[in-house]
């Protein structure tokens, strides 16, 4: 007969391991939580009510444990004396680590029992592991046994001085999606104000006291913001303001597709064209598949040819061919067909021109021996600018005369 082993003599074997309420590898039909798929959802227990709202205060109880051993990390009723349960932010995607377990929550509904599966380390404790918790080893797996108790809408403070870091951002993303619904609804006016706002979370001054992986995490907040602000700009026509929230964006990353392509749209719409064919040409060649881009630029080009065309037929039309001397080579023969000119444009011959021409005329005769024959060249462009100057105040005038006789 076996004797028993005395007390002080068995093997420690550690606490005593809850019992396993999920499989340790995710079943089918899990929930996609990423897009990735590196957060799953199995649900065990279905809740009741509606889901919390972004960054709501979750009530949760939760059992962390280590895959594909099992081996637990965390017990939430076993952690305080009290049982309490551990307090998580739905959504909340700014922390450094475990950030796969807050955008689970965000899914459950206040009594719901699910398996949440990490598959994917970025959303755990990523490669290096957990400080905190030493035996989650670097590059592991999770799965979390949560429990929904109950949640409440976020809080914010009055003064956004003593607010968080996390809170700061998730009050600014919660501002940039309200006014996306607003967007989407045509509302742009009411859609600028809500991004305004957002903004307003992430001012300057507290941009500047950020580095590293922090600085990073604000801008993946605030970039989007800024492009939702330029998009709404361009739908009510303030190019300018477009242009220059698009540019943040540039100034953080000047290779950002979508900053390139709402600036150039926005320099388009000044009329800065061959600025807008740069922006449009760089984000073109970024993504050469994007019809959009393709099609925007393709119509810029277009345009940019018929404004030259337009611009080259109104100088002709206006200047026309540059006056030619007759045969005989004078001035006063230059003079001559100006007039001849200006009468069948239906204008008036100018006094100054008239007289340039008699001095001219006078200035050749009476010092040709002098070298008068020099001068000729200059009076001849003279008589020339003055006939198209003729010209283009006869035309001027064409309109008024127009509308007197209408009248």
């Amino acid at each position: 007969m076996e004797q028993p082993v005395p007390e002080d003599q068995q093997e420690d074997s550690g606490p005593p391991q809850p019992p396993m309420i999920a499989p340790l590898s995710p079943p089918e039909g899990c929930l996609r939580i990423t897009e990735d798929g590196g957060v799953l959802k199995h649900i065990i227990t279905e809740g009741s009510g509606d889901a919390p709202m972004l960054h709501a205060r979750c009530l949760v109880h939760f059992i962390g444990r280590c895959l594909p051993s099992g081996d637990v990390f965390l017990n939430s009723k076993e952690d305080s004396q009290a049982a309490e349960p551990y307090l998580v932010v739905a959504g909340r995607d700014t922390s450094q680590r475990a950030t796969g377990l807050n955008l689970a929550v965000a899914t459950m509904r206040a009594g719901e029992r699910a398996a949440v599966y990490i598959t994917d380390p970025a959303y755990g404790y990523g490669d290096k592991g957990s400080f905190s918790f030493p035996s989650v080893p670097p590059a592991c797996q999770l799965l979390y046994e949560v429990d929904m108790v109950t949640w409440e809408p976020p809080a914010e403070a009055v003064d956004r001085r003593t607010m968080l870091y996390e809170e700061r951002l998730e009050a600014a993303e919660r501002r940039r999606k309200e006014g996306n619904v607003l967007f989407a609804a045509g509302k742009h006016t009411e859609a600028l104000a809500k991004y305004a706002m957002a903004l307003s979370y992430c001012d300057e001054d507290f941009m500047l006291q950020l580095q590293g992986p922090h600085l990073d995490k604000a801008e993946e907040v605030t970039n989007p913001v800024y492009l939702n602000m330029a998009a709404a700009q361009l739908k009510l026509g303030d190019h300018a303001a477009a242009a220059h929230n698009a540019t943040q964006v540039l100034v953080r990353d000047p290779k950002h597709i979508k900053a390139l392509f709402r600036r150039g749209k926005a320099r388009a719409g000044m009329g800065r064209t061959v600025e807008a064919l740069e922006d449009l040409g760089a984000a073109a060649a970024l993504d050469p598949d994007d019809r959009e881009i393709q099609r925007e630029l393709l119509a810029l080009k277009r345009l940019q040819r018929e404004e030259q065309k337009a611009t080259s037929a109104l100088f002709k039309g206006s200047l026309g061919p540059a006056p030619k001397p007759k045969p005989g080579g004078g001035i006063s023969d230059m003079y001559s067909l100006q007039q001849e000119q200006s009468a069948a444009a239906g204008g008036a011959a100018e006094p100054q021109a008239a007289a340039a021409a008699r001095h001219a005329q006078g200035s050749r005769h009476g010092s040709s021996s002098r070298g008068g024959g020099l001068l000729q060249p200059l009076f001849a462009l003279i008589a020339m600018l003055l006939g198209w100057l003729q010209r283009l105040l006869g035309m001027l005038r064409r309109p008024t005369q127009v509308q007197a006789a209408r009248r």
